[in-house]
């Protein structure tokens, strides 16, 4: 089953004035963006994103954040609602980005692809 997402901004960017620093169990859309490793970025710049190879490779890491940020809220979608919730990048929902809960019991996010 899939949802919409109604989520307040902090489950996008994460906690203003925090250091985004990559992390196994990432709090935020952008912190999940920033955690995962360059073939998966790569990746995504191909598949969901359309980019060549060249365009990809020099895709900073605030401007992937930003992109990846755009496309979710574009999709409006998630599998789940409880953590870790699985939001979709793309329509389809192949490629995912994981969110969990941070110590507070406030949300959190990684990603995979489907």
């Amino acid at each position: 089953m899939s949802y919409s997402l109604s989520f307040d901004d902090k489950f996008f960017t994460g906690t203003a004035g925090e250091d985004m620093v990559p992390s196994d169990k990432p709090t935020s859309v952008r912190q999940a963006a920033l955690s995962l490793d360059a073939r998966t970025r790569l990746d995504i710049l191909f598949d969901v994103f359309n980019m060549e190879n060249e365009t990809a490779e020099i895709v900073s890491d605030d401007d992937f954040m930003q992109l990846v940020e755009d496309r979710i809220k574009q999709t409006n979608t998630c599998t789940d609602l409880s953590s870790p919730v699985s939001v979709w990048i793309d329509a389809k929902g192949d490629w995912t980005l994981e969110i969990y809960d941070d110590e507070n019991g406030g949300r959190t996010a990684d990603a995979e692809e489907n």
